[in-house]
């Protein structure tokens, strides 16, 4: 299974696009709707956040899959395919990744406010919405995805067995014998499905209340 290349880069800037783009029909049912500029700014930080975790993505799965396979002596061990690591890597950020995620940016603005730190309001950028404070709180909630990137990959090393939920599935897929319709399983079909999902929430909990 091969993570980067020419074909994986294009199924990867398809997903994200398509995946993002729903955000657009969640602004059209909102009460109150959120100006054009404010909707941007809370996008954009998924955007660039979620850019970082895709690379950081790709490069614990390579390394893992690279790793479990110069230690495995089966050859058909599923746990040395690096699409096994991403997916396991994906479900986990989308699922107990957003919770972590959720507290992670309580906890730091909790202690903006302690300290009296302001414009880190999640959503709130400001009357006129200011670039600066929009930097600032871009910057808090791409540490946040660290933190929570960092609990997932500490949880997934303490509780090895997590990784058959990646081997299950990705199961069914291996089995059609097609590396392009495992690419575009493993970059595609799933990604989009967990991404439309985390992005939505995310989006629910990072927008001024």
């Amino acid at each position: 299974c091969k993570l980067v290349g020419p074909f994986s880069i294009f199924v990867q800037v398809l997903v994200g696009t398509l995946g993002f783009s729903t955000l657009i029909i969640k602004r059209q049912f909102e009460r109150p709707r959120r100006t054009w500029l404010v909707w941007s700014f809370d996008v954009g930080k998924q955007m660039i956040s979620g850019s970082i975790m895709h690379m950081c993505n790709l490069l614990v799965s390579t390394l893992s899959g690279g790793s479990s396979t110069s230690t495995t002596t089966g050859e058909d061990d599923q746990s040395s395919n690096p699409c096994s690591w991403y997916v396991l890597n994906l479900t986990l950020d989308c699922t107990l990744g957003v919770l972590f995620l959720a507290g992670y940016i309580r906890l730091f603005e909790y202690l903006a406010a302690r300290f009296k730190i302001g414009g880190l309001e999640s959503g709130n950028y400001g009357d006129p919405p200011s670039w600066r404070i929009w930097l600032k709180q871009a910057s808090l909630f791409c540490a946040s995805m660290l933190c929570m990137k960092l609990t997932v990959v500490m949880l997934v090393a303490l509780m090895p067995f997590l990784l058959v939920i990646g081997d299950l599935i990705l199961k069914p897929v291996l089995m059609t014998h097609s590396p392009h319709f495992e690419i575009i399983f493993v970059m595609a079909i799933w990604p989009l499905v967990l991404n439309i999902f985390e992005s939505w929430v995310i989006d629910q909990f990072i927008k001024k209340k």
